[in-house]
C-alpha cells in the first residue's frame, strides 16, 4: 500500500499520478480537482536513502528534487536540485553525517525554506504529502490517509520489510 497524507500520489511525475488514479478507478476528470492549486512532496524513505520531489500542480513542474544517501553512515551525501531538468537547475551538494532520516529530511526542510535557495517560504505551501511505503500487510493494500492506526499497521509488518519499513515509518514522522 502507498500511506499518503491528504490526496498524493505514489510515483512522482504527473503521468504516473495520471495513471495511479486510473489504476485504482479514481476519474481521471478528479486530477484536477484534487491537485491544483497545491504543492505536493513525495517522499521516498528508504533503508539508507531518502529521495523527495516537491511538485507544483498550478504548472505541473518539479519545483526541487533530491536525494539523502548514506544514512547511517560514517558520511552522507545530501543532492538538492533546483529546478530540475529545465535551464535554470541549480544543484547543491552538502557532505555531513546522517545518523538517521530525521537529520536528513530536517536538511531538505531547511533547503525548501532556505531565504536564498529555498522553493517555498513557509511549510503551509505544502498541501500534501505522499510517502511510498514498502509492506502495509493485508491490511493496507491501496492509498489510504495517515493516521495512528495506520501508522500502527506500518509499524507491525516491520517484520516483512525489517530495513525499509522503519524507514518509512521515520520519513512519515518527520513529516507530520
Amino acid at each position: 500500500g502507498v500511506p499518503v497524507h491528504r490526496p498524493a500520489f505514489e510515483r512522482t511525475r504527473r503521468r504516473d499520478a495520471q495513471r495511479f488514479l486510473l489504476a485504482n478507478r479514481i476519474p481521471l476528470t478528479s486530477f484536477h480537482q484534487l491537485v491544483e492549486p497545491m504543492k505536493i512532496l513525495v517522499i521516498n524513505a528508504g533503508s539508507s536513502s531518502c529521495k523527495y520531489q516537491l511538485f507544483n500542480m498550478d504548472d505541473h513542474t518539479v519545483m526541487c528534487s533530491g536525494v539523502v544517501e548514506r544514512i547511517g553512515q560514517p558520511m552522507g551525501k545530501l543532492s538538492h536540485k533546483i529546478a530540475p531538468d529545465t535551464d535554470k537547475q541549480e544543484k547543491l551538494v552538502f557532505e555531513r553525517p546522517f545518523p538517521t532520516h530525521v537529520e536528513g529530511m530536517e536538511d531538505v526542510i531547511s533547503l525548501l525554506l532556505d531565504p536564498e535557495k529555498g522553493v517555498i517560504a513557509d511549510k503551509s505551501e505544502i498541501t500534501a504529502i505522499g510517502h511510498r511505503v514498502l509492506h502495509g500487510g493485508e491490511a493496507i493494500t491501496a492509498p489510504v490517509l495517515i493516521d495512528e492506526k495506520v501508522k500502527e499497521i506500518i509499524r507491525d509488518c516491520f517484520p516483512l520489510g525489517p530495513l525499509h519499513n522503519p524507514a518509512n515509518l521515520m520519513g512519515i514522522e518527520v513529516a507530520e
